[in-house]
């Protein structure tokens, strides 16, 4: 058994890659880093959020890693080379939550009492839902 370490703050979220292998976390340190889930050392380090990071999923190919942050902003990135490849703007707050489609076309992103559904590959915003939910 072993500790990830790698972070200068707090973890704020976790997702496993599709294979099972790698492990992304998301922090309150600006990064999202991304490991060998089998061995202790961190594979890469993705940095370009400007303030905290709250959510990161993988796409179902695992070919892509999305992050959401208090930046307002969504970004996609190479889960092999965490290269960035999109930035998505459209939040007016942080964003708190991302989520891949099971076909992996669309990424849904929540925050600011909003919920957007954006092209994946473009970066396109196409559905914007907004409110509250009220109490039961």
């Amino acid at each position: 058994m072993f500790t990830l370490k790698g972070h200068t703050r707090g973890v704020t979220a976790v997702a496993f890659h599709p294979d099972g292998k790698r492990l992304a976390s998301a922090s309150e340190d600006r990064t999202v880093k991304v490991w060998d889930a089998m061995s202790d050392p961190g594979m890469l380090t993705l940095n370009g959020h400007t303030n905290r990071v709250n959510a990161v999923a993988f796409s179902p190919d695992g070919k892509w890693l999305a992050s959401g942050g208090d930046d307002s902003t969504v970004k996609v990135w190479d889960a092999t080379t965490g290269e960035g490849t999109l930035t998505f703007k459209g939040h007016t707050n942080g964003v708190l939550s991302v989520a891949f489609s099971p076909d992996g076309k669309w990424l849904a992103s929540a925050g600011d009492q909003t919920m957007k559904l954006w092209d994946a590959m473009s970066g396109q915003e196409t559905i914007v839902l907004k409110g509250t939910l009220a109490a039961l």
